[in-house]
């Protein structure tokens, strides 16, 4: 106990977190094993093992390379390099078009700290603003928005995922009618993005609440 109360005490100076920040959460056991199985030169190993940690893992959310590459600052040759290791550590397994996290495997490989009550943690997780370097938040591109998505109080579930995406093609056509999204919506591609979204929710053939149509526009139209 002498040790603990002669460590340093952290303080965070500057808000944290900024108004509906978008953050990852991490159970602290796993966190610590991870840390403690690789090693200093498998720095982008540990890149994604935070990511896939701490995003959802309910296969809602796709996880593109370009996502990764702007998450983390890899490249593509790294990225796939980082996840080949982290297949043959037993702690990833890529199949029939997902990426299964193992956490029970990794639970299995090592210990975590003997950190006690109070001594850094909030509600079994710690958490991070979304970023793909310090200072800064990624541009609102595909990959903020992929984010987005996970978020839990704005999160699209994979069946409303499945059904948007028989609803509308990526040219704008409906696939369930006939017709095309500006057959409803005139001059829709000369909309800003904002605008596509407000309409498409307000236009009451398409039936999509706002995050739905956030979805049209940025994930199947493109």
């Amino acid at each position: 106990m002498a040790t603990l109360q002669q460590a340093p005490r952290l303080i965070h100076q500057g808000k944290k977190f900024e108004k509906k920040t978008i953050f990852y959460q991490t159970p602290q056991d796993l966190v610590d094993i991870i840390l403690n199985n690789l090693e200093g030169k498998a720095g982008n190993q540990m890149k994604i093992m935070w990511v896939l940690l701490g995003t959802a893992g309910d296969g809602s959310f796709r996880v593109s390379e370009k996502w990764m590459q702007e998450r983390t600052g890899m490249s593509q040759q790294a990225y796939n390099r980082a996840r080949k290791a982290l297949v043959e550590r037993g702690w990833l397994r890529l199949e029939k078009g997902c990426i299964y996290l193992l956490l029970d495997e990794i639970r299995a490989q090592g210990t975590t700290s003997s950190c006690v009550p109070n001594c850094g943690t909030t509600s079994g997780f710690t958490g991070t603003t979304s970023s793909s370097a310090p200072g800064t938040t990624s541009n609102p591109s595909q990959a903020q928005h992929d984010v987005v998505y996970n978020i839990k109080e704005n999160k699209i579930n994979i069946k409303e995922i499945e059904k948007l995406e028989s609803q509308f093609g990526k040219d704008g056509s409906l696939l369930k009618g006939e017709g095309w999204i500006d057959t409803y919506i005139p001059n829709f591609y000369d909309l800003a993005r904002e605008k596509q979204i407000e309409m498409l929710s307000a236009t009451p053939i398409f039936g999509l609440t706002a995050m739905q149509a956030e979805y049209v526009v940025d994930k199947i139209l493109g």
